[in-house]
């Protein structure tokens, strides 16, 4: 089951530092870039697994977006494109 991103931040990121937050960023980018290209591998094939890779990355994504979205000045945002 995935959370929704308030959550996450709440329950991942309230109270930690910039650099920490940093890290968390970090490891999402990388979980989106595995999500991505599994997807990209195996496509939409029959997954037996609940959530899907698909919902997976939708989550990640909307995790990474909050993260950034709480944590840095608008100007600062670019850097964390994705």
């Amino acid at each position: 089951m995935m959370i929704s991103p308030e959550a996450y931040y709440e329950v991942e990121l309230k109270g930690k530092s910039k650099e920490e937050i940093l890290k968390c960023i970090k490891a999402l980018k990388r979980e989106i870039k595995r999500l991505k290209e599994n997807l990209e591998v195996h496509g939409l094939e029959q997954e037996r697994c609940y959530p899907s890779s698909f919902t997976k990355l939708s989550c990640k994504r909307d995790y990474l977006k909050r993260a950034i979205d709480r944590n840095w000045e608008p100007h600062m945002k670019v850097m964390f494109q994705f």
